[in-house]
Protein backbone atom coordinates (compact mmCIF):
# COMPACT_ATOMS: atom_id res chain seq x y z
CA UNK A 1 0.00 0.00 0.00
CA UNK A 2 1.01 3.31 -0.79
CA UNK A 3 2.86 5.50 2.18
CA UNK A 4 0.45 8.66 2.13
CA UNK A 5 3.36 10.80 3.93
CA UNK A 6 4.76 11.29 0.23
CA UNK A 7 1.63 11.57 -1.52
CA UNK A 8 0.04 15.06 -2.45
CA UNK A 9 -3.40 15.62 -2.88
CA UNK A 10 -5.25 18.59 -4.49
CA UNK A 11 -8.13 20.01 -2.80
CA UNK A 12 -11.16 21.50 -4.53
CA UNK A 13 -13.22 23.46 -2.29
CA UNK A 14 -16.44 24.90 -3.36
CA UNK A 15 -17.60 28.14 -1.60
CA UNK A 16 -16.56 31.15 -0.85
CA UNK A 17 -14.71 30.22 2.19
CA UNK A 18 -13.10 32.34 4.71
CA UNK A 19 -9.47 32.28 4.83
CA UNK A 20 -7.66 29.93 7.47
CA UNK A 21 -7.45 30.91 10.71
CA UNK A 22 -4.50 29.91 13.32
CA UNK A 23 -3.58 26.56 13.44
CA UNK A 24 -5.91 24.20 14.67
CA UNK A 25 -8.56 25.75 13.55
CA UNK A 26 -7.85 24.14 10.06
CA UNK A 27 -8.43 20.22 8.74
CA UNK A 28 -5.18 21.31 6.65
CA UNK A 29 -3.19 21.88 9.32
CA UNK A 30 -2.88 18.81 10.94
CA UNK A 31 -3.49 16.89 7.37
CA UNK A 32 -0.24 18.30 7.19
CA UNK A 33 1.47 15.75 9.78
CA UNK A 34 0.86 13.15 6.51
CA UNK A 35 -0.17 14.43 3.16
CA UNK A 36 0.62 17.58 1.50
CA UNK A 37 -0.84 19.60 -1.54
CA UNK A 38 -2.55 21.97 -2.70
CA UNK A 39 -5.63 23.80 -2.10
CA UNK A 40 -8.20 25.50 -4.71
CA UNK A 41 -11.10 27.40 -2.92
CA UNK A 42 -13.20 31.03 -3.51
CA UNK A 43 -13.08 33.47 -1.24
CA UNK A 44 -15.43 35.86 0.44
CA UNK A 45 -13.15 38.94 -0.63
CA UNK A 46 -11.07 39.94 -3.35
CA UNK A 47 -7.03 39.82 -3.05
CA UNK A 48 -5.11 41.26 -5.98
CA UNK A 49 -2.64 38.33 -5.85
CA UNK A 50 -5.50 35.75 -5.94
CA UNK A 51 -5.03 34.25 -9.65
CA UNK A 52 -1.12 34.53 -9.03
CA UNK A 53 0.54 31.94 -7.37
CA UNK A 54 0.20 30.70 -4.05
CA UNK A 55 -1.09 33.46 -1.71
CA UNK A 56 -1.31 31.68 1.29
CA UNK A 57 0.01 28.87 3.23
CA UNK A 58 -1.55 25.74 5.13
CA UNK A 59 1.41 23.52 7.05
CA UNK A 60 2.80 21.81 3.70
CA UNK A 61 -0.53 23.08 1.36
CA UNK A 62 -0.18 25.38 -0.84
CA UNK A 63 -3.31 27.61 -0.93
CA UNK A 64 -4.96 29.40 -3.99
CA UNK A 65 -7.66 31.41 -4.30
CA UNK A 66 -10.63 33.14 -6.49
CA UNK A 67 -12.98 35.80 -6.25
CA UNK A 68 -16.36 34.83 -7.92
CA UNK A 69 -18.93 35.54 -4.82
CA UNK A 70 -20.38 38.91 -6.52
CA UNK A 71 -21.07 37.68 -10.16
CA UNK A 72 -24.22 35.82 -11.05
CA UNK A 73 -24.70 32.35 -10.57
CA UNK A 74 -24.50 31.36 -14.09
CA UNK A 75 -21.10 33.28 -14.15
CA UNK A 76 -19.67 32.51 -10.95
CA UNK A 77 -19.83 28.65 -12.24
CA UNK A 78 -17.98 29.01 -15.15
CA UNK A 79 -15.23 31.36 -13.65
CA UNK A 80 -15.14 28.99 -10.81
CA UNK A 81 -15.00 26.02 -13.14
CA UNK A 82 -12.45 27.56 -15.05
CA UNK A 83 -10.08 28.35 -12.26
CA UNK A 84 -10.58 24.44 -11.00
CA UNK A 85 -9.42 23.05 -13.68
CA UNK A 86 -6.91 25.64 -15.25
CA UNK A 87 -4.84 26.08 -11.70
CA UNK A 88 -4.58 22.22 -11.30
CA UNK A 89 -3.77 21.73 -14.36
CA UNK A 90 -1.37 24.49 -14.48
CA UNK A 91 -0.08 22.59 -11.31
CA UNK A 92 0.68 19.49 -13.05
CA UNK A 93 2.13 20.45 -15.71
CA UNK A 94 4.91 22.70 -13.49
CA UNK A 95 5.88 18.95 -12.27
CA UNK A 96 3.58 19.76 -9.26
CA UNK A 97 2.21 16.47 -9.14
CA UNK A 98 -0.94 15.24 -6.87
CA UNK A 99 -2.19 11.47 -6.76
CA UNK A 100 -5.59 12.37 -5.32
CA UNK A 101 -8.03 14.89 -5.91
CA UNK A 102 -10.12 15.84 -3.22
CA UNK A 103 -14.05 17.43 -4.40
CA UNK A 104 -15.21 19.10 -1.60
CA UNK A 105 -19.24 18.52 -3.29
CA UNK A 106 -20.96 16.72 -5.92
CA UNK A 107 -21.25 19.45 -8.45
CA UNK A 108 -18.82 22.08 -9.80
CA UNK A 109 -16.13 20.71 -7.79
CA UNK A 110 -16.63 17.12 -9.22
CA UNK A 111 -17.13 18.29 -12.52
CA UNK A 112 -14.08 19.97 -12.42
CA UNK A 113 -12.36 16.92 -10.50
CA UNK A 114 -13.72 15.01 -13.30
CA UNK A 115 -12.02 16.68 -15.70
CA UNK A 116 -8.67 16.92 -13.75
CA UNK A 117 -8.61 13.25 -13.03
CA UNK A 118 -9.21 12.72 -17.26
CA UNK A 119 -6.15 14.98 -17.60
CA UNK A 120 -3.75 14.20 -14.71
CA UNK A 121 -4.59 10.37 -14.10
CA UNK A 122 -5.14 11.09 -10.47
CA UNK A 123 -7.50 9.67 -8.16
CA UNK A 124 -10.89 11.26 -7.62
CA UNK A 125 -12.38 11.43 -3.67
CA UNK A 126 -16.13 13.42 -4.20
CA UNK A 127 -17.49 14.49 -0.38
CA UNK A 128 -21.36 14.35 0.05
CA UNK A 129 -22.09 17.12 2.88
CA UNK A 130 -25.67 16.50 3.44
CA UNK A 131 -28.39 15.38 1.19
CA UNK A 132 -28.22 15.68 -1.89
CA UNK A 133 -31.36 16.67 -2.92
CA UNK A 134 -33.72 17.69 -0.20
CA UNK A 135 -31.29 20.05 1.08
CA UNK A 136 -32.57 22.39 -2.41
CA UNK A 137 -35.81 22.53 -1.52
CA UNK A 138 -35.26 23.73 2.74
CA UNK A 139 -33.40 26.57 2.19
CA UNK A 140 -36.66 28.90 2.82
CA UNK A 141 -40.05 28.66 3.56
CA UNK A 142 -41.52 29.48 0.32
CA UNK A 143 -39.72 26.64 -2.36
CA UNK A 144 -38.31 28.98 -4.84
CA UNK A 145 -37.95 27.47 -8.87
CA UNK A 146 -34.33 27.65 -9.05
CA UNK A 147 -34.28 25.49 -6.00
CA UNK A 148 -36.52 23.39 -7.34
CA UNK A 149 -34.33 23.47 -10.63
CA UNK A 150 -31.14 22.49 -8.60
CA UNK A 151 -32.72 19.69 -6.75
CA UNK A 152 -33.96 18.07 -9.89
CA UNK A 153 -30.27 17.93 -11.54
CA UNK A 154 -28.92 17.02 -8.19
CA UNK A 155 -30.68 13.66 -9.04
CA UNK A 156 -28.90 13.52 -12.39
CA UNK A 157 -25.94 14.40 -11.60
CA UNK A 158 -25.19 12.74 -8.03
CA UNK A 159 -25.58 8.91 -9.50
CA UNK A 160 -22.98 10.17 -12.74
CA UNK A 161 -20.55 11.45 -10.34
CA UNK A 162 -20.74 7.97 -7.90
CA UNK A 163 -20.17 6.25 -10.96
CA UNK A 164 -17.13 8.26 -11.88
CA UNK A 165 -15.45 9.06 -8.71
CA UNK A 166 -12.66 6.43 -7.62
CA UNK A 167 -14.07 7.06 -3.59
CA UNK A 168 -17.07 8.72 -2.10
CA UNK A 169 -17.20 10.44 1.31
CA UNK A 170 -20.16 10.55 3.43
CA UNK A 171 -21.31 11.98 6.85
CA UNK A 172 -23.38 9.01 7.66
CA UNK A 173 -24.51 5.70 5.89
CA UNK A 174 -27.91 6.63 4.76
CA UNK A 175 -26.80 9.48 3.23
CA UNK A 176 -27.65 8.58 -0.50
CA UNK A 177 -30.75 6.19 -0.07
CA UNK A 178 -33.28 7.23 -2.89
CA UNK A 179 -30.58 9.54 -4.66
CA UNK A 180 -28.16 6.54 -5.60
CA UNK A 181 -26.82 3.24 -4.69
CA UNK A 182 -24.28 3.52 -2.13
CA UNK A 183 -20.65 2.45 -3.65
CA UNK A 184 -19.01 -0.63 -1.94
CA UNK A 185 -17.27 -0.60 0.90
CA UNK A 186 -13.80 -0.28 -0.18
CA UNK A 187 -14.95 2.44 -2.55
CA UNK A 188 -16.64 4.74 0.44
CA UNK A 189 -15.63 6.24 3.80
CA UNK A 190 -18.07 7.61 6.65
CA UNK A 191 -17.26 10.15 8.92
CA UNK A 192 -17.44 13.20 10.59
CA UNK A 193 -16.65 16.97 9.71
CA UNK A 194 -13.79 18.38 11.06
CA UNK A 195 -14.45 19.98 14.22
CA UNK A 196 -10.85 21.68 16.53
CA UNK A 197 -12.21 19.76 19.67
CA UNK A 198 -8.65 20.10 21.26
CA UNK A 199 -8.84 23.81 21.02
CA UNK A 200 -12.09 23.96 22.69
CA UNK A 201 -12.05 24.34 26.53
CA UNK A 202 -15.15 23.15 28.60
CA UNK A 203 -16.86 25.88 30.19
CA UNK A 204 -18.45 25.81 33.61
CA UNK A 205 -19.65 29.63 33.15
CA UNK A 206 -23.14 30.26 31.46
CA UNK A 207 -25.07 33.07 31.08
CA UNK A 208 -29.02 32.27 30.96
CA UNK A 209 -29.71 31.88 27.37
CA UNK A 210 -30.47 29.38 24.56
CA UNK A 211 -28.83 29.31 21.60
CA UNK A 212 -29.15 28.24 18.04
CA UNK A 213 -26.83 28.82 15.75
CA UNK A 214 -26.52 28.76 11.66
CA UNK A 215 -28.03 29.28 8.70
CA UNK A 216 -30.57 29.37 6.49
CA UNK A 217 -32.72 30.31 9.08
CA UNK A 218 -35.34 27.63 7.17
CA UNK A 219 -33.28 24.67 6.96
CA UNK A 220 -32.27 25.71 10.62
CA UNK A 221 -36.04 25.30 11.93
CA UNK A 222 -35.27 28.65 13.55
CA UNK A 223 -39.59 29.35 13.58
CA UNK A 224 -39.91 25.94 15.25
CA UNK A 225 -37.44 26.91 17.87
CA UNK A 226 -38.73 30.36 18.56
CA UNK A 227 -42.41 28.49 18.87
CA UNK A 228 -41.11 26.29 21.47
CA UNK A 229 -39.85 28.78 23.35
CA UNK A 230 -43.23 30.73 22.97
CA UNK A 231 -44.81 27.72 24.62
CA UNK A 232 -42.17 27.71 28.15
CA UNK A 233 -41.37 31.44 28.18
CA UNK A 234 -43.31 31.81 31.11
CA UNK A 235 -42.06 28.93 33.17
CA UNK A 236 -38.50 30.44 32.56
CA UNK A 237 -38.91 33.89 33.35
CA UNK A 238 -34.82 34.52 33.64
CA UNK A 239 -34.08 32.79 30.47
CA UNK A 240 -33.70 33.93 26.84
CA UNK A 241 -33.38 33.05 23.13
CA UNK A 242 -30.26 34.21 21.39
CA UNK A 243 -30.44 33.15 17.67
CA UNK A 244 -27.27 33.89 15.61
CA UNK A 245 -27.41 33.33 11.70
CA UNK A 246 -28.89 34.56 8.43
CA UNK A 247 -31.55 33.29 5.68
CA UNK A 248 -34.17 34.49 3.21
CA UNK A 249 -37.36 36.12 4.64
CA UNK A 250 -35.66 37.80 7.88
CA UNK A 251 -38.90 40.00 8.29
CA UNK A 252 -40.97 36.85 8.79
CA UNK A 253 -38.75 35.06 11.58
CA UNK A 254 -38.43 38.74 13.27
CA UNK A 255 -42.27 39.55 13.08
CA UNK A 256 -42.67 35.97 14.00
CA UNK A 257 -40.05 36.43 17.72
CA UNK A 258 -41.50 39.66 17.76
CA UNK A 259 -44.52 37.94 19.96
CA UNK A 260 -42.82 36.53 22.35
CA UNK A 261 -40.16 38.23 24.86
CA UNK A 262 -36.72 37.91 25.49
CA UNK A 263 -35.49 36.62 21.59
CA UNK A 264 -32.23 37.83 20.21
CA UNK A 265 -31.78 37.74 16.65
CA UNK A 266 -28.14 38.29 15.73
CA UNK A 267 -26.40 38.24 11.93
CA UNK A 268 -24.16 35.44 11.41
CA UNK A 269 -20.44 35.85 12.87
CA UNK A 270 -17.08 34.47 12.59
CA UNK A 271 -16.71 30.45 14.09
CA UNK A 272 -14.19 32.41 16.44
CA UNK A 273 -17.21 34.48 17.84
CA UNK A 274 -19.76 31.87 17.35
CA UNK A 275 -17.86 29.95 19.61
CA UNK A 276 -18.04 32.33 22.47
CA UNK A 277 -21.50 33.06 22.30
CA UNK A 278 -21.54 28.92 22.45
CA UNK A 279 -19.29 28.94 25.73
CA UNK A 280 -21.54 31.28 27.48
CA UNK A 281 -25.01 29.80 26.62
CA UNK A 282 -26.86 27.45 28.82
CA UNK A 283 -27.85 25.10 26.23
CA UNK A 284 -27.93 24.63 22.35
CA UNK A 285 -30.79 24.15 20.04
CA UNK A 286 -30.41 22.59 17.32
CA UNK A 287 -33.62 21.91 15.81
CA UNK A 288 -32.98 21.67 12.10
CA UNK A 289 -34.94 20.03 9.10
CA UNK A 290 -32.39 19.09 6.90
CA UNK A 291 -28.56 18.49 8.78
CA UNK A 292 -25.70 16.50 7.30
CA UNK A 293 -23.54 16.90 10.47
CA UNK A 294 -23.67 19.69 12.07
CA UNK A 295 -20.32 20.85 13.69
CA UNK A 296 -22.15 23.28 15.76
CA UNK A 297 -23.14 20.42 17.78
CA UNK A 298 -19.68 18.47 18.06
CA UNK A 299 -18.52 21.90 19.42
CA UNK A 300 -20.87 22.38 21.96
CA UNK A 301 -20.71 18.87 23.36
CA UNK A 302 -16.78 19.92 23.29
CA UNK A 303 -17.82 23.00 25.66
CA UNK A 304 -19.75 20.91 27.50
CA UNK A 305 -22.87 22.40 27.08
CA UNK A 306 -26.31 20.05 26.94
CA UNK A 307 -27.84 19.66 23.07
CA UNK A 308 -31.23 19.20 22.08
CA UNK A 309 -31.27 18.30 18.66
CA UNK A 310 -33.90 17.13 15.97
CA UNK A 311 -33.82 13.16 14.75
CA UNK A 312 -32.93 14.37 11.35
CA UNK A 313 -30.51 12.99 8.47
CA UNK A 314 -26.76 12.24 10.05
CA UNK A 315 -27.82 13.73 13.35
CA UNK A 316 -29.00 10.62 15.45
CA UNK A 317 -25.71 9.07 14.28
CA UNK A 318 -23.59 11.02 15.85
CA UNK A 319 -25.39 11.59 19.38
CA UNK A 320 -27.77 8.98 21.16
CA UNK A 321 -31.04 10.64 23.12
CA UNK A 322 -31.04 10.15 26.54
CA UNK A 323 -27.26 9.70 26.40
CA UNK A 324 -25.44 12.77 25.21
CA UNK A 325 -28.21 14.60 24.06
CA UNK A 326 -32.25 14.80 24.14
CA UNK A 327 -33.73 14.53 20.26
CA UNK A 328 -37.28 15.22 19.07
CA UNK A 329 -38.63 14.89 15.97
CA UNK A 330 -37.96 17.22 13.25
CA UNK A 331 -40.89 20.00 12.87
CA UNK A 332 -42.53 19.27 16.56
CA UNK A 333 -42.57 22.20 18.41
CA UNK A 334 -44.24 20.65 21.87
CA UNK A 335 -41.75 18.06 21.64
CA UNK A 336 -38.72 20.46 21.54
CA UNK A 337 -40.52 22.43 24.10
CA UNK A 338 -40.48 20.03 26.28
CA UNK A 339 -37.00 18.95 25.59
CA UNK A 340 -35.99 22.32 26.68
CA UNK A 341 -38.54 22.30 29.70
CA UNK A 342 -36.54 19.14 30.74
CA UNK A 343 -33.07 20.36 30.44
CA UNK A 344 -33.96 24.12 31.86
CA UNK A 345 -35.42 22.56 35.06
CA UNK A 346 -33.28 19.42 35.69
CA UNK A 347 -29.92 20.40 36.95
CA UNK A 348 -28.70 16.59 37.09
CA UNK A 349 -30.09 16.16 33.31
CA UNK A 350 -27.65 18.55 32.65
CA UNK A 351 -24.68 18.17 33.75
CA UNK A 352 -25.23 14.42 32.97
CA UNK A 353 -25.93 15.67 29.14
CA UNK A 354 -23.09 18.22 29.31
CA UNK A 355 -20.55 15.35 30.90
CA UNK A 356 -21.27 12.76 27.90
CA UNK A 357 -21.10 14.73 25.50
CA UNK A 358 -17.94 16.61 26.12
CA UNK A 359 -16.33 13.09 26.86
CA UNK A 360 -18.03 11.74 23.90
CA UNK A 361 -17.16 14.44 21.83
CA UNK A 362 -12.85 14.30 22.72
CA UNK A 363 -13.29 10.65 21.89
CA UNK A 364 -15.14 9.82 19.12
CA UNK A 365 -15.40 13.32 17.14
CA UNK A 366 -12.42 14.83 17.96
CA UNK A 367 -9.75 16.48 15.25
CA UNK A 368 -7.50 13.53 15.81
CA UNK A 369 -10.25 11.14 14.48
CA UNK A 370 -10.56 13.28 11.86
CA UNK A 371 -7.36 13.31 10.55
CA UNK A 372 -7.06 9.38 10.50
CA UNK A 373 -10.44 8.82 9.17
CA UNK A 374 -9.22 11.08 6.50
CA UNK A 375 -5.34 9.76 5.85
CA UNK A 376 -7.18 6.45 5.77
CA UNK A 377 -9.94 7.20 3.29
CA UNK A 378 -6.93 8.73 0.72
CA UNK A 379 -4.66 5.01 1.60
CA UNK A 380 -8.47 2.97 -0.16
CA UNK A 381 -8.30 5.11 -2.92
CA UNK A 382 -4.82 4.75 -3.84
CA UNK A 383 -5.19 1.33 -3.12
CA UNK A 384 -8.32 0.33 -6.06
Amino acid sequence: MADTSKQKIICLLAGPNPLPEQPGSNEFFGLSDHLEGYILSPIWHDRPESDQGANHKIGNFEYYTVFSYKESVLRRFFKNLRFYVMKGWELHRSGKRFDVIMSYGPYTTALAGVILKWLTGAKLIVEFAGNPTNGFLLNRKEVAFIDRVKSWVAKIVCPIVIELADHVRVMYPTQLDGVAEMPSENRRSSFHYFTPVSTIPPSEVFENYILCLGGPYFRKGVDVVIRAFGKITDEFPDVKLRIIGFGPDESYYKNLASKYSRIEMLPGVPNAVALEHLSRCRLLACPSRAEGMPRVIVEAMAAGKPVVASTVDGIPFYVKHEENALLFKSEDVDGLAQCLRRVLSDEILAARLSRNGREHAVKNLSDGRYIDSYVDMVKKTLAI
